[in-house]
């Protein structure tokens, strides 16, 4: 049986969580767009960034399962292009959500690197 650390046992609890509460806001999400289908693609700039951010966002809550680091820059680059894209931006609490899942998902990354690093520098 594999001997798992505390700290290991933390970092999946925190991976799940973080899993968890992305997918809690992304699949109503996706649901509500398949079932009552896209609107049209605007043709305001800001408007378009923020529907591509909002796909972009989308992803990388699914990629960060698999890659969190990867993930997590995704949510990040689509939250600040929204942002530079247009200055006057409420930042909703589902964008606050999307933040706290991408800097989990890094956090995540950061922390089971430098356990990884541990481990290898001990055996």
């Amino acid at each position: 049986m594999e001997n798992i650390t505390k700290k290991e046992k933390g970092l999946r609890i925190l991976k799940w969580t973080i899993r968890g509460i992305g997918l809690l806001f992304v699949l109503p999400s996706i649901i509500m767009a398949i079932s009552e289908g896209l609107p049209p693609f605007p043709e305001q700039l800001s408007l378009q960034v923020i529907y591509v951010s909002l796909f972009v966002i989308w992803l990388g809550v699914f990629i960060g399962f698999w890659k969190e680091i990867v993930g997590g820059i995704m949510i990040i680059v689509a939250i600040a292009a929204v942002f530079i894209s247009e200055s006057n931006f409420n930042l909703g609490s589902s964008f606050l959500i999307y933040v706290l899942v991408a800097v989990g998902y890094i956090g995540v990354w950061y922390e089971r690197r430098k356990i990884n690093r541990f481990k290898d520098e001990n055996h």
